[in-house]
């Protein structure tokens, strides 16, 4: 049985997936301060492909250890303060909470920059969309864990590009269903004009005749 001891100890574990090579305190310190996207392509691109190291799985694990400690925290508010504890230690001297903000606006940012994710789903080890949704869900419920204001947590930004991709992922699930809805309204629009336009020739014979 899975005891509280074992959700901090992963909580741990999942804070040192987050260390990750290429991705610099100055780097960090740029993407939260929006300087990220003012960089050259080159920068941005490198940065980017750090996110490699980062598989999938690790941050399913991350998301699921959130759930978790949302679950504690909900029992007894004061477990928030053994969050915050574990979330702002220092690896190698770096302060993680700020790292993992970072990294995971990161993961979200990849997702609009890209502005489409050609070829890839939800499900995809690698997809750049994959890995957003994570992260955004990450993120959201790291909101709800008191004394996030302390930390800077809320950036409006990050909070922007989590909705960007929650947006981007309905697109793309949707996709097919808005299509197809799309064309039925469009027949649906082509036989009215073809009614309208067949019942204004039968108007106008019948004056004809009439005449």
């Amino acid at each position: 049985m899975r005891t509280e001891h074992d959700v901090w100890d992963e909580l741990r574990q999942c804070v040192a997936f987050f260390d990750l090579r290429g991705i610099t305190d100055e780097d960090v310190e740029d993407i939260l301060s929006q300087k990220f996207q003012m960089l050259n392509a080159g920068h941005k691109d490198e940065t980017y492909n750090c996110l490699d190291v980062l598989p999938t799985a690790r941050l399913e694990r991350t998301a699921s250890c959130f759930t978790s400690v949302l679950k504690l925290i909900q029992k007894n508010p004061s477990k928030s303060n053994i969050f915050w504890e574990t979330l702002s230690g220092a690896i190698d001297e770096r302060v993680m909470h700020r790292t993992i903000l970072a990294t995971l606006d990161l993961c979200m940012s990849k997702v609009s920059a890209l502005a489409k994710v050609d070829g890839s789903t939800p499900t995809d080890a690698q997809s750049p969309l994959s890995k957003g949704l994570l992260a955004a869900n990450i993120y959201l419920m790291w909101l709800h864990v008191p004394g996030g204001s302390a930390y800077s947590v809320f950036m409006p930004f990050v909070y922007q590009d989590a909705l960007w991709v929650l947006l981007g992922w309905a697109k793309f699930m949707y996709a097919p269903v808005l299509d197809e809805l799309a064309s039925t309204s469009a027949g649906r629009s082509g036989q009215t004009k073809r009614k309208q336009a067949k019942a204004s020739t039968t108007r106008v014979l019948s004056t004809e005749l009439a005449t």
